[in-house]
């Protein structure tokens, strides 16, 4: 039955007074029961999607049924905020009182287990139903079980994406020095190259976009290339934008363990005594200071705390290729130039393919009333459902998390829009729609291939991402060291500082 706007803020004033009652002893008086639902994105709802997605589904929730409310609990900035919303999340588990779901990551579902091991729901017995469930993505739940050791489920997944390879079309067909389509406003389909510039191949492996990025710096010689006065790239052949999923992207591909959370702590932190891992890692800074890649944090400040979107570089013309979210390929449908997809590529020719299952899960929380979280898991169920996953993907890019969410008609219209020929005269709508189409369908190669992974989680894990970001960042932002025995000292003296980082 639908509920108004009064009746909703009555029954939260109830549930208030009755929670008083019952913390006296008294017995709770029956109604509907409040789940909160802690998000880590701001209250722009007209520039984040997301946010409206959420706020969207709570209310059909609450209007298709009378046993619970969600409310929907911002704790990020304007963008999505997700240390700010652990950070709140841990202070309430200090306070007692923690939301009843709470949109997240393994890693800090591993800091909170370790701080307060009840506090957290364990909900294996869900997701043993969710693997009966044949329309169920079941290798987004084989991802989020191997955070945890493989057995246990602390977490159910929800929002997912992974990573793609993104290039300017336009770009790598252009043949000669004629401009593959004519330059207009804000765009740059392909600027003039060298007469010699032949059509580029996607390349298959992280070498081989290394190679193709001293072809890129070569054919377009009036492109400044390299950093300015102020240390940041202006011009860059291909943006990595992650450094840290750069890292564990490569180690899994090259079959070097990065954590193994079934070992005591002190020996999970696997590729801190593999020497592979180290001679990644100088290939990379090698690459680096050829200017041949950059990460997020070399690209410029585009305000006072954040650094320019490679899609900005792309747009300009300042890049021809980038790694990034797939939840981010719909905001590539810009004017001027088209996209191209591919899979991330795999470290060589000896590797393997291997896609980082991204995108946040939801966990839940233990209450002395135990029907709360069974109205969160219902709540869940909602979300995850076969029309609201395929609007989810349609809303925000995120993948949906059932194989019938394809058949519903916005899904079905994205992939056959990925079909048609895109170029950079293409309307923005069908544009978009083609992007998220791709995607989609790189999503079901990626699962059908056995290619997402998700590394495991423990009470170090986030010591680990800080470790390898800073390691990296002063690899790549370092311009002295150009010597091989140099590099070799520096990499030697970083994973030195990393393990230092970790184990502080």
């Amino acid at each position: 039955m639908k509920k108004s706007t009064k009746t909703s803020a009555l029954v939260l004033a109830l549930l208030s007074v009755t929670a008083g009652l019952a913390s006296c002893g008294e017995t709770p008086a029956t109604g509907p029961k409040n789940i909160e639902w802690w998000v880590p994105c701001g209250t722009d709802t007209t520039g984040n999607t997301i946010f409206a997605y959420c706020n969207d589904m709570a209310t059909a929730f609450n209007e298709s049924q009378d046993d619970y409310i969600v409310n929907v609990v911002s704790k990020g900035s304007k963008g999505n905020d997700y240390g700010g919303t652990a950070s709140a999340v841990s202070d309430a588990l200090t306070g007692g009182n923690t939301p009843n779901m709470v949109t997240t990551y393994g890693t800090y579902v591993a800091a909170w287990r370790k701080a307060s091991a009840e506090a957290v729901a364990d909900v294996t017995d869900h997701g043993k139903t969710l693997e009966k469930d044949a329309d169920f993505n079941q290798r987004y739940l084989d991802v989020e079980r191997q955070q945890y050791g493989g057995e246990k489920y602390f977490s159910l997944p929800y929002s997912k994406s992974g990573e793609v390879y993104q290039y300017n079309v336009e770009a790598f067909k252009a043949v000669g020095s004629a401009p593959a389509g004519a330059v207009i406003e804000n765009g740059y389909p392909a600027p003039a190259a060298r007469a010699e510039k032949t059509a580029y191949e996607v390349p298959t492996t992280i070498k081989g976009i290394m190679e193709l990025s001293r072809r890129i710096k070569a054919d377009y010689p009036n492109i400044a290339w390299g950093r300015g006065e102020d240390k940041y790239y202006q011009a860059v052949p291909f943006i990595y934008e992650s450094s840290m999923n750069l890292f564990v992207t490569a180690l899994e591909s090259a079959g070097i363990p990065f954590m193994d959370a079934s070992k005591p702590l002190t020996q999970s932190v696997t590729w801190l005594d593999d020497a592979r891992a180290k001679e990644v890692v100088k290939e990379l800074k090698k690459w680096s200071n050829e200017g041949l890649f950059a990460t997020a944090n070399q690209l410029p400040m585009r305000n006072a705390s954040s650094h320019e979107y490679p899609s900005t570089f792309i747009g300009k013309g300042n890049a021809f290729s980038m790694i990034t979210s797939t939840a981010n390929a719909p905001w590539d449908a810009a004017d001027g130039y088209s996209i191209g997809f591919a899979k991330v590529q795999k470290w060589d020719d000896t590797a393997a393919f291997k896609s980082l299952s991204q995108g946040p899960s939801i966990a839940f929380f233990n209450h002395q009333d135990e029907g709360e979280l069974k109205g969160a898991l219902a709540f869940y169920d909602f979300l995850t459902s076969k029309e609201n996953s395929a609007r989810l993907a349609l809303d925000t890019s995120y993948f949906p998390t059932r194989a019938s969410s394809y058949e519903t008609e916005g899904i079905k219209a994205a992939i056959e829009n990925a079909k048609k020929t895109v170029t950079y005269e293409t309307d923005y709508a069908t544009k978009k729609s083609a992007y998220l189409g791709d995607v989609l369908n790189l999503n079901n190669e990626a699962t059908s291939n056995n290619e997402y992974f998700m590394s495991p989680v423990n009470e170090l894990s986030g010591k680990v991402r800080s470790a390898v970001s800073g390691m990296l960042s002063n690899l790549f932002n370092d311009v002295a060291t150009i010597e091989d025995s140099a590099i070799s000292d520096m990499v030697d003296a970083e994973f030195v500082k990393a393990r230092n980082c970790i184990f502080a």
